[in-house]
C-alpha cells in the first residue's frame, strides 16, 4: 500500500462524513483486496537496504526500538494491572468472608438486619451450636438422643431467641425454653388422639 493511499485512509477512518459512498466502497473494495506479500517482502527489502548504510543503526531502525520499547511497556503496564485487579478481587472476597463471619458472630443487642439461616435435614445439635453462639447462651439436653434429631428449618437470627424457640417447639416430640443464659431440651412423649 502506497504512502498517498495510507494517508486517505487514515482520513476516512477519522472523518468518513467528508467523503461520499462511493469514495468509501472503492476503499473498502481495495482493502478486501488479497495483499501480495512476495511484493511487500521484496519492497520492504529494498528499504531496509536503502536506510542502512554501513552497517550504522538508521533511523528506521531505531523506531523499531522504540516501537519495540512501547510493546514491552504496554505488556508491562497489562500484567501489572492484571496483578492488581487480580489481588483487589481476593482482598475484597477475604473482607467479605470476615464480614460474614462477624456477622454471625455478632451479640443480640445489634439492630443490623441479618439474613436469614436455612438447616435443612441437620441434626439437633449442629442447629443450636450456631443458634446458642449468636446468642451466647449454652444448651442443655435432659435426652442425649435428642442431639441426633434432623430438621428442616429457617431461623431468623434479627427476630430473637424466642421466635426460634417457638418455631422449634411446634416439632411434636421437643419442648425448648431458655432459662438463666441456657437453651433446655427435653424430648417429651407425644399424645395420640383417642376417638
Amino acid at each position: 500500500m502506497s504512502t498517498p493511499n495510507k494517508k486517505l485512509f487514515r482520513d476516512m477512518q477519522e472523518h468518513p462524513e467528508q467523503y461520499t459512498e462511493s469514495q468509501l466502497e472503492s476503499v473498502m473494495t481495495q482493502l478486501d483486496k488479497e495483499p501480495d506479500v512476495d511484493a511487500a517482502w521484496q519492497e520492504f527489502e529494498a528499504k531496509l537496504s536503502q536506510r542502512t548504510h554501513a552497517g550504522k543503526p538508521t533511523r528506521w531502525y531505531s523506531s523499531m526500538r522504540k516501537i519495540a520499547a512501547v510493546f514491552v511497556g504496554i505488556l508491562l503496564v497489562s500484567v501489572t494491572a492484571f496483578a492488581t485487579v487480580n489481588i483487589v478481587q481476593r482482598r475484597a472476597a477475604k473482607k467479605a468472608e470476615t464480614v460474614e463471619n462477624a456477622v454471625v458472630s455478632e451479640p443480640k443487642s445489634t439492630t443490623k438486619v441479618i439474613s436469614p439461616v436455612h438447616f435443612e435435614n441437620t441434626t439437633l445439635d449442629s442447629i443450636l451450636a450456631k443458634v446458642a453462639s449468636h446468642y451466647h447462651l449454652s444448651v442443655n439436653y435432659n435426652d442425649k438422643a435428642a442431639k441426633s434429631m434432623k430438621f428442616y428449618i429457617t431461623w431468623h437470627p434479627s427476630k430473637g431467641i424466642s421466635h426460634f424457640i417457638q418455631k422449634m417447639n411446634m416439632f411434636d416430640g421437643l419442648l425448648l425454653s431458655v432459662n438463666q443464659d441456657t437453651i433446655h431440651i427435653e424430648v417429651v412423649e407425644v399424645e395420640e388422639d383417642k376417638p
